[in-house]
């Protein structure tokens, strides 16, 4: 729904001018205070958070953050899954006791999950070299770890490199409108 509404339903004026709307202005300085002064309820839901995560690993990730389902949706369209040599796997099981999304990596010769983030800790925890591999669903292109890494990093670097360019790395809000909106927050309501 978001990406749709982004990608198709917002225009790139629009999204600047949200940014600098009164009210994105407004809700960064509310979010400073919620933290500032925590409410019962917020301690309470911070603190099931931190229950469920001891419970249940990544409970945050797996059910609940947004980032994790926008990880899912680009795993979908991947060309890169995690490929499993079925001749050469011992049967372990450490690939799936590793996954911190609880992924069936042993029984699977390719993961197709939305689940799958290729953090490649199924591939690292595998005991037999080259039995689990980052490899290309079209030809037989692996990518290690150390390539992956190195690939996010390039990107990462290149956005923030056309943020920067661009004029949309800084924040339209200045230092002196941000500290006088401090005193005022609870006088505005949400």
């Amino acid at each position: 729904l978001f990406i749709s509404l982004i990608l198709f339903g917002m225009r790139g004026e629009d999204a600047v001018a949200f940014i600098n709307t009164p009210y994105n202005m407004l809700s960064d300085v509310k979010m400073l205070r919620f933290f500032q002064n925590l409410s019962m309820v917020g301690i309470t839901v911070i603190a099931l958070l931190v229950l469920l995560s001891m419970l249940f690993k990544n409970f945050w990730c797996r059910y609940l953050c947004p980032y994790g389902g926008l990880l899912g949706l680009f795993s979908t369209i991947s060309p890169f899954k995690i490929t499993r040599d079925k001749q050469s796997c011992i049967q372990c099981g450490k690939c799936t006791a590793s996954c911190p999304n609880r992924i069936l990596v042993d029984q699977a010769g390719r993961v197709w999950s939305p689940e799958c983030t290729g953090c490649l800790t199924c591939v690292q925890e595998c005991p037999v070299k080259g039995t689990l591999t980052f490899q290309a669903i079209i030809g037989r292109k692996t990518l290690t770890a150390r390539n992956l890494a190195l690939g996010i990093l390039g990107l990462w670097f290149l956005i923030i490199f056309f943020a920067i360019v661009s004029g949309h790395w800084e924040s339209k809000m200045s230092t002196e409108v941000y500290k006088g909106l401090l005193p005022l927050i609870d006088q505005i309501g949400y």
